[in-house]
């Protein structure tokens, strides 16, 4: 009978241990007072009752019941084991708590800094993101990118291209291919570049060659080239000044210019009178007539030095017989 009795007892203290700490865990205030809230939603996401109301990341109550309103859609009524103040500004948002499934009311007050808001009337609810149906939707999308919109069918182009690329690649074909499977004869060709340039670079550091007493040490070639940039300037300072014909031709002064304008303006008076036949020299070129009696007069006298060539001996021998009485 005491066994028995003993065995109750342990039994009832252990279903009060078992209930206390299940009210603890599960943080409901059996005997104290709650705050009830009623929250509109279009769209719960599979929220269910007896999921947890979160502030701030602390549970601070349950959702109660859900019911729907063909006008209003959701209403959640949630009990809270404390009072919340809500402002405006507040969001009210069903989160998921995992890929897997598993939701929570997510409650943010709002700032006390804005104005206070009436819990008479059902709180308004933020419209859940639904990350699974995101992700179907993603895969849907992607799906019909791949398969339907033929991009599988361009990766499968793409690869074969590029095997045939690597396969003409491997057997030398191409530029490219044949620096691959040249048996080292690129390399051969380097070095024999690598040696050559080497050869010039020596003759260069010599001072051998135009461009080598360009760049050597030797202050002659530089020296020269001094002076006759010396000269250049010496001459364009000239030239400047306006001194020489060029200098005069290039200079600002108009006189020679004037001068030289007057000649061929007058050169070119002259050039017009020759041609419409003016004067002795213009008569001389122009005139027919002129230049047939000029040949009349050159005839004339050749034909006189004939005569005077066949009558010459003739006079000299006169002049030797008489002379000589």
């Amino acid at each position: 009978m005491f066994v028995e009795l003993l065995v109750g007892i342990v039994i009832i203290c252990l279903l009060v241990g078992l209930g206390y700490f299940t009210i603890v865990l599960s943080n409901d205030a059996l005997f104290g007072k709650k705050q009830v809230i009623q929250v509109e939603f279009d769209n719960v996401m599979g929220l269910s009752e007896g999921n947890n109301v979160v502030v701030k990341g602390m549970p601070v109550g349950k959702v109660d019941v859900l019911v729907l309103d063909p006008q209003k859609g959701i209403i959640v009524t949630c009990k809270l084991n404390q009072p919340i103040k809500f402002y405006e500004g507040y969001v009210i948002e069903v989160v998921t708590t995992s890929i897997l499934g598993g939701r929570y009311l997510a409650i943010t007050p709002g700032s006390d800094t804005n104005s206070p808001v009436s819990l008479d009337k059902p709180l308004k609810g933020e419209t859940p993101v639904d990350l699974m149906s995101d992700i179907t939707d993603a895969v849907a999308r992607l799906k019909q990118a791949l398969f339907e919109e033929g991009i599988i069918e361009n990766i499968v182009d793409i690869t074969t291209d590029v095997k045939d690329v690597m396969g003409g690649l491997k057997e030398g074909k191409g530029s490219i291919g044949m620096l691959l499977t040249d048996d080292g004869k690129l390399y051969t060709s380097l070095t024999s570049g690598i040696d050559s340039f080497s050869v010039i670079a020596k003759r260069l550091e010599n001072g051998e060659g135009t461009m080598g007493k360009l760049l050597s040490t030797d202050a002659q070639m530089y020296d020269d080239l001094s002076a006759t940039v010396a000269s250049l300037k010496t001459i364009s300072e000239r030239l400047e000044n306006g001194e020489g014909t060029l200098g005069k031709l290039l200079s600002t002064d108009s006189v020679f210019y004037n001068d030289l304008s007057d000649t061929i303006a007058n050169i070119s008076v002259i050039s017009g009178q020759i041609a419409n036949g003016k004067g002795t020299l213009g008569r001389f070129i122009m005139d027919e007539d002129m230049y047939i009696e000029l040949q009349s007069v050159v005839s004339d006298a050749h034909s006189a030095l004939d005569d005077w060539r066949e009558l010459s001996p003739v006079s000299t021998f006169s002049s030797v017989f008489f002379g000589a009485f």
